[in-house]
């Protein structure tokens, strides 16, 4: 009688994982929307919305403002949009800002070799830099971009002026060794692809949000434009497998080497890279580094506390 109860609970659950896993496909189907429009005509009218070519491939950026150069690197599967509430006041500023989307990521193509460790996304920066005519300039990343910004200072500590982090991937964890090996493995890639959706960016944005009411459907879509492209989801996996890993932990153990000035920026409540774990360590790590916490603010600072943020990094690029 037991072993009959068991086949039955057991075919039962079966039956609810495969029930799931449909309904999540089916939700995944679901279009990704018409984006943010006053965004897209904003960057169009004032000229800002750029393609140039790096390594063969076409690179989307948004170019604002003129004066010193500072060169926005936005995080893991995100854009240039990232910085849609920075730009303008940046600009305003006396600055140029440069927002790129990375390889792969926005409207931005993935050159065929390239991989997508911390140190090569660096050097494709540099190259990126090169075929702008810029020299030198402030570099500042969130999350991803935080380290590549790292990385770049580190490999090319002749193209970095400052140094603006905001909520960095900074270190490998446990968490993030998982991370790692879930995006190495063919069949989980293989099982979660096809339930990839911009239902997956609602879930991600809002925990990235100490206030997810802040989060919009237009912001929301806008984000999940790429999706539109059937290569983006491996590129995404491509980055968990090739980005964490031994590559960053490397890399970790040359920040007290750097020299440039850093302004570190971090949210109180960030879930995603949580400060306590991480913050203190990076601001010890970087000699004379300056550390601001933001209350009641998540992964994305420059997002969700925009007005302090752009104050902080106005007075620090001056």
């Amino acid at each position: 009688m037991a072993r009959k109860l068991l086949k039955i609970a057991s075919l039962l659950a079966v039956l609810a994982l495969a029930l799931g896993y449909l309904a999540l496909w089916r939700v995944a189907q679901a279009p990704v929307g018409p984006g943010d429009a006053d965004w897209e005509f904003a960057i169009q009218a004032k000229g800002w919305s750029r393609i140039l070519t790096v390594d063969g491939a076409p690179v989307h950026y948004l170019d604002a403002g003129r004066g010193p150069v500072i060169l926005m690197l936005h995080g893991f599967g995100d854009s240039s949009y990232t910085w849609h509430e920075n730009l303008d006041a940046l600009a305003g500023a006396g600055f140029r800002v440069v927002a790129v989307d990375l390889p792969g990521h926005g409207r931005s193509g993935l050159p065929a070799d390239l991989r997508l460790s911390p140190q090569a996304l660096a050097d494709w920066t540099a190259r990126f830099l090169d075929r702008l005519g810029v020299e030198k300039a402030v570099v500042a990343g969130s999350s991803l971009g935080g380290n590549v910004a790292l990385a770049l200072a580190a490999d090319h500590p002749d193209r970095v002026d400052r140094l603006i982090l905001l909520g960095p991937l900074g270190y490998m964890a446990d968490r993030y060794w998982l991370y790692h090996y879930l995006a190495s493995s063919t069949i989980v890639r293989g099982l979660f692809q096809p339930l990839f959706g911009p239902w997956v960016i609602d879930v991600a944005l809002r925990g990235c949000y100490w206030d997810s009411d802040k989060v919009t459907p237009r912001m929301v879509a806008q984000k999940a434009k790429p999706l539109a492209r059937p290569e983006y989801v491996e590129t995404l996996a491509r980055v968990g497998s090739e980005y964490l890993g031994d590559d960053l932990d490397a890399l970790s153990l040359r920040y007290p080497k750097i020299k440039a000035p850093a302004l570190i920026v971090w949210g109180e409540a960030d879930r995603a890279i949580p400060p306590d774990r991480f913050a203190s360590r990076l601001h010890r790590d970087l000699e004379g580094s300056r550390l601001v916490l933001l209350p009641q603010t998540g992964h994305l600072p420059h997002q969700e506390a925009a007005d302090i943020v752009n104050k902080e990094l106005t007075k620090f690029c001056r």
